[in-house]
C-alpha cells in the first residue's frame, strides 16, 4: 500500500474543491457554505437557495479546505444567476490561498494569503475563469470581500493539475482490486478521470472507491464506506489492477 500521484498531460486540470469541507462567515437562511462547491451551478432564483449566501456584514468570506496541498492554477466561479442586482454584489473581493487554516490566526480575517485573483468592479451573471498570476501552493482557498455587504455565489471550482498535486484524494493499493459488484463500469481516459467521476457521485450514489485497470482503462465505481476497517480483507490480488479508496 502506498500513496501515489496519477499523471496526465501537462495541460490537464481538474476541480479539487468539489464536495470538500466548506465554511463561511455567516449563513443567510438556508444558503449554507457547502452549496458553494456541490457541483450545482445552473441558473437559479433567490427562492431556490441553491447557492451560498452570507449575512450583510463586514469582511464576509467563504472558504474551502481541499484536505491536501495542491498547486493551484486557476479558479472558476459561477455567479448568482437570478438578476443583475444580486450578481453585482460580487465586487471588491479577492481570492487567496493558504497553507494553514487562516481561522487559527488571531487577526483573521484581515490577514491575506497568496492572492490568486482580485477584483474591485462588480461581476455580472455568468461563469468566470480567473487564472492565478502564478501557480500557488496551498490547502485552503478563500473568497473574501473587504466591504460591508452580502457575499453570494453559486459555485467555486479550484483547478489544479494532477501532475503537480502533492498527493491524491485517494489511498491506493497496487495490484489489488475490491471484490464486490460495482455501481457503474465505464471506459475512462485515466485514473484521475475515474476518480473525478467517483467524487461527482459521492453524495448522490455513495461512491467512495473504485477499481482501475490501466491496460483496459476500465473504471469500476464502488459504493463503500471508506471508514470500514474490514475492507482490506476483501481485496483480491490482481496484477496491474489498482484499488482507490477516499481518504477519510
Amino acid at each position: 500500500m502506498h500513496y501515489c500521484i496519477p499523471t496526465l498531460g501537462d495541460d490537464v486540470l481538474y476541480n479539487v474543491a468539489l464536495y470538500k469541507p466548506a465554511f463561511q462567515s455567516s449563513v443567510y437562511f438556508e444558503w449554507y457554505a457547502e452549496k458553494g462547491n456541490d457541483g450545482k451551478k445552473k441558473a437559479v432564483t433567490t427562492s431556490d437557495a441553491c447557492c451560498t449566501h452570507t449575512l450583510y456584514e463586514n469582511n464576509s468570506w467563504w472558504m474551502v479546505d481541499l484536505l491536501d496541498t495542491y498547486v493551484i492554477s486557476s479558479v472558476v466561479l459561477t455567479n448568482l444567476n437570478d438578476n443583475n442586482v444580486t450578481a453585482a454584489r460580487l465586487k471588491n473581493f479577492q481570492i487567496d490561498v493558504f497553507n494553514k487554516d487562516p481561522r487559527l490566526a488571531p487577526t483573521f480575517p484581515s490577514d491575506s494569503g497568496d492572492i490568486c485573483y482580485r477584483q474591485t468592479t462588480a461581476a455580472t451573471i455568468g461563469t468566470f475563469t480567473w487564472n492565478c498570476s502564478k501557480p500557488l501552493v496551498g490547502r485552503y482557498v478563500r473568497l473574501i470581500k473587504y466591504t460591508k455587504d452580502y457575499l453570494n455565489f453559486c459555485e467555486l471550482e479550484v483547478m489544479a493539475s494532477p501532475k503537480t498535486t502533492q498527493s491524491s484524494d485517494f489511498k491506493i493499493y497496487d495490484n489489488r482490486k475490491l471484490n464486490m459488484t460495482s455501481s457503474l463500469d465505464v471506459t475512462d481516459s485515466s485514473s484521475v478521470s475515474c476518480g473525478s467521476q467517483c467524487l461527482e457521485r459521492r453524495y448522490t450514489d455513495g461512491c467512495a472507491a473504485f477499481n482501475w485497470f490501466p491496460s483496459t482503462r476500465l473504471c469500476q465505481l464502488l459504493n463503500v464506506d471508506p471508514r470500514d476497517t474490514k475492507m482490506e480483507s476483501h481485496l483480491v490480488l490482481t496484477p496491474e489492477a489498482q484499488f482507490y479508496v477516499l481518504k477519510f
